[in-house]
């Protein structure tokens, strides 16, 4: 085996396990997609369309008339027109240079197109090592090239979502934080408000009733302005304390019902039977002559929470 059979041998493999696992940049975007870009996207642009189309003209050439070509010159113009095509920003629509994984494409057809793709990069691979190198890999390189151009006309996926946490452990650990977060803030606060004290018995022992006293006692203006201080951040931190207290409330109560869903949905019953089974069951209350029956919200409200009273 020859020096230059070894080196496509580990090339080729390298080559095809980058596209096949990494996260390249695969498509060369439409040339007005870099106007108005900084200057050296442009000129990377042009860089990666010339050595491509040298690499064509190559290629194509060999391949027509059937003698060999410079297989070291493609192959170095293929593989730097990769090299700089990664330094470009990603195009979201432009041709497919790079073949990319079949899965990454919606619908059959593109699956399809994807496959083929990378049944020609083994093709690609086998004309390295087995066959006539200097001919078979334009031809087997020009195919695969072919193949993998209509790809162009369909976008890829978006990157998969992560996988979905179960909603009641979502809202459970939310929850968690927000209480948290919410004792952090109350310490704080409380301790806001006996610094804010401790500064009113300063005052208050020097004499300090108003903002006027303050002219006849100087001591006491930083006192006075540490309490102004200490004031406006014990009302922000109160805010905050009383926001978070809502959302915890909030929550709790979506929780309460993600669990009564829960409940109802492990015992068996579908949604219509469960809307069915909420529909008889208003249809009982309402025929049901309680006390409540006839009241507004707001009496019902006081009737029910005055039975603690």
């Amino acid at each position: 085996m020859e020096r230059e059979d070894g080196v496509y041998m580990v090339l080729a493999p390298i080559l095809a396990a980058i596209c096949l696992f990494g996260d390249l940049n695969t498509k060369i975007g439409w040339p007005w997609v870099c106007l108005g870009q900084d200057r050296w996207i442009p000129m990377g642009y042009l860089v990666t369309c010339t050595a491509i189309g040298i690499a064509l003209a190559m290629m194509i050439h060999s391949a027509h008339s059937g003698k060999p070509c410079c297989l070291g010159l493609v192959l170095g113009l293929l593989i730097g027109s990769a090299l700089v095509l990664q330094w470009l920003p990603k195009a979201e629509s432009g041709i497919q240079f790079l073949p990319l994984l079949p899965w990454r494409f919606a619908g059959w057809t593109p699956f399809l197109f994807a496959t083929i793709s990378w049944f020609c990069v083994g093709l690609v691979v086998l004309s390295l090592i087995c066959f006539d190198r200097a001919v078979g890999f334009p031809v087997t390189m020009l195919l695969l090239l072919g193949v993998n151009l209509p790809l162009s006309f369909w976008s890829v996926e978006a990157s998969p979502e992560p996988v979905a946490v179960d909603e009641l452990d979502q809202y459970t650990a939310q929850v968690a934080e927000w209480k948290v977060q919410r004792d952090g803030m109350q310490r704080i606060l409380d301790d806001l408000r006996r610094d804010q004290e401790t500064l009113v018995e300063q005052l208050q022992r020097l004499g300090v009733a108003s903002s006027a006293d303050l002219k006849n006692v100087p001591e006491g203006r930083p006192l006075a302005e540490e309490l102004v201080e200490i004031a406006r951040q014990a009302q922000g931190m109160a805010t905050e304390v009383e926001r978070l207290n809502l959302a915890i409330i909030e929550a709790e109560s979506k929780l309460r019902r993600i669990e009564r869903r829960e409940a109802m949905q492990a015992s068996g019953l579908g949604e219509e039977e469960m809307v069915r089974t909420g529909l008889e069951l208003t249809e009982k209350v309402r025929a049901d002559r309680s006390g409540l029956e006839g009241l507004e919200v707001n009496e019902i409200l006081g009737k029910m929470l005055g039975k603690g009273n």
